[in-house]
């Protein structure tokens, strides 16, 4: 009986390491390069790996013409200026594992449900 209240316990504890289970308001910039797709918050230098979820978003589609407007920078293009665009949404992060992204080189990952704003100048300024 002893057993099964630990294991118990340590089943509960692994189930509820996430940060944030919360979307809140959001505003920053997603920068995409080679092997690379991260967001910066406005006035922040952090890099958060951006979501695979993300794609799925509400507007990614304006996010991704935005993107897809400018130089591809890739691979096959080093050196290249990576594709940028300012955005405001609702996103959570998480930090909850040993690495996210390429090579798990991030300590946290944002996860965006929808964009409100998007745009190729910076948003930052206004709402940073």
């Amino acid at each position: 009986m002893k057993f099964l209240l630990i294991l118990s316990g340590v089943i509960l504890s692994a189930c509820t390491t996430s940060n944030s289970k919360s979307f809140s308001d959001v505003t920053g910039t997603i920068y995409l390069g080679p092997e690379q797709a991260v967001f910066n918050f406005c006035n922040d230098d952090v890099d958060y790996w951006l979501s695979e979820r993300t794609y799925s978003a509400i507007n990614w589609e304006t996010v991704q013409a935005i993107l897809n407007s400018q130089p591809e920078c890739g691979l096959v293009n080093i050196p290249c200026n990576w594709q940028k665009a300012d955005v405001v949404g609702k996103a959570m992060v998480r930090a909850d594992k040993s690495g996210y992204g390429h090579l798990s080189g991030y300590d946290a990952e944002i996860i965006f449900r929808n964009f409100d704003k998007s745009s190729a100048t910076s948003l930052c300024e206004n709402n940073g």
